[in-house]
């Protein structure tokens, strides 16, 4: 339960200096020892297609999880929509499925700090085999599209896209944070931050993936 609460606060201190205001509203954490059972409750309360082992279901405001060995990293992702829950943001998928990953992704130390486990690896992501155009249709991609793509392809460029802003670019991460909450396009944001705007920043990205 300590690391739970520690990476909580982990989360809400980054929203807080992202968007100073997120969701506070009290959330139930249901956990299930038996997957037979996690998916009973799943298929009764939400009928999601896709398979799963963690979900957040916001119109009963309650993190639901399957706990096996990827539990506390489950329940972390998850606790991120929670705290997302009713803001604007929370509809662009690879913005808040990135950030779901990587918040989730820093793990307590015994000294005290966050350090970040590696999600995904490049040569799963195969970001270099997807062009501008592909990646910008990304950035506005609907839910039914998602459900259509693979992990790697889904999650795993999300968190690639998020990954690189946090560690390289934090300035422009809270500006697309805060530009998307209110609604408005991001891609003047990068038209104005690279010569090149999107096509210069997907470039950073293979790049930084690759390392």
């Amino acid at each position: 339960m300590n690391e739970i609460r520690k990476r909580l606060t982990f989360q809400k201190n980054f929203y807080r200096k992202q968007l100073v205001e997120f969701s506070t509203e009290p959330v139930t954490v249901k956990v299930f020892g038996d997957y037979a059972d996690f998916s009973a409750y799943e298929l009764n309360c939400c009928g999601m297609e896709n398979i799963t082992t963690a979900f957040f279901n916001g119109s009963k405001n309650e993190v639901v999880v399957f706990k096996n060995e990827e539990f506390i990293r489950s329940l972390s992702h998850e606790m991120s929509h929670a705290l997302l829950s009713g803001l604007p943001m929370e509809e662009h998928l690879w913005l808040s499925e990135g950030l779901a990953d990587l918040l989730a992704s820093y793990k307590p130390s015994d000294e005290g700090s966050f350090k970040a486990e590696r999600m995904y690896f490049a040569q799963d992501l195969k970001l270099n085999e997807k062009s501008t155009k592909r990646l910008t249709r990304f950035l506005r991609i609907e839910e039914e599209d998602w459900n259509a793509l693979s992990t790697y392809d889904a999650y795993g460029v999300a968190w690639a896209l998020v990954n690189y802003l946090y560690r390289e670019e934090p300035m422009l991460l809270r500006k697309v944070i805060q530009t998307l909450n209110l609604g408005k396009d991001i891609e003047p944001l990068f038209q104005k931050r690279y010569k090149k705007g999107l096509k210069d920043f997907f470039q950073l990205v293979r790049s930084y993936s690759e390392k």
